[in-house]
This record gives structure tokens, sequence and C-alpha cells, in this order.
């Protein structure tokens, strides 16, 4: 009985995690590394990697903007809701939270899927 209960447990809390990760990138645009060069190419915009200044200072994207996510609500005061955002992180999960904040509050956002981990290309420091 006991090895039964652990079992439903597990599954619900797989499901659990796999429906907040569904729930947490819905109607984010996730992008590539390549396609996130070629966006932003097309629709220029500002680059924000939204990790802490010390995860910044170890290693970043060319021409990206250091917010941390805890201060992304200062974004809105400082853009135009008219240019696209393009926003990263370690793992993209930071930036995905930002992406759906920026979302609400009227801007077009791209995430970086995978974050700086993902990415292929040599970082500025």
């Amino acid at each position: 009985m006991k090895i039964r209960i652990w079992g439903w447990l597990l599954v619900a809390t797989i499901g659990i995690f796999f429906l907040w990760r569904i729930m947490m990138f819905a109607g984010i645009e996730n992008l590539s590394p390549e396609s996130f060069l070629k966006m932003r190419k097309k629709h220029p915009g500002p680059l924000i990697d939204v990790r802490e200044p010390h995860e910044f200072q170890s290693g970043h994207l060319s021409d990206a903007i250091n917010i941390p996510l805890s201060q992304v609500n200062q974004i809105t005061k400082k853009w135009d809701k008219d240019e696209p955002l393009y926003l990263y992180c370690r793992s993209g999960s930071r930036s995905a939270i930002a992406a759906r904040q920026l979302k609400k509050a009227g801007y077009k956002v791209y995430n970086l899927h995978g974050g700086i981990q993902a990415w292929p290309y040599p970082l500025s420091s």
C-alpha cells in the first residue's frame, strides 16, 4: 500500500512540474540562439540579461544590458512598447518569468531558449 501511494505522489509531482513548465512558457516566444540572432537583426531592440550583476560580470552577450529579474519593473519606464525586448538568463527560466511580466505590460518579448548555457558563440566580459 505504501509503495502505491508513493508511486501516485511521484506521478502527481512530475505532472505538476510539467504543467508548471508549460504555463511558465505559455505565450512567450522562446527562440533558439540562431533564431534569436536572426530576429534581433530583423527587428532590433534592447538585449537584456536578467541575471544578477555577479553573473553578468562573469560573461554576457555582446551589447547586453544587465537588469536583474528583481528590477524588471523598471523596464516599463525605459523603453517604448513598440520596440521588441530580447531577454536571457542562465537557463531561460528567470528570463521567462521576466518575459511574462513584460508581456502583461504590453511589450513584445523574445526569450533565449536555454539561456546563456545554450549560447554557442563567444561571450563578452
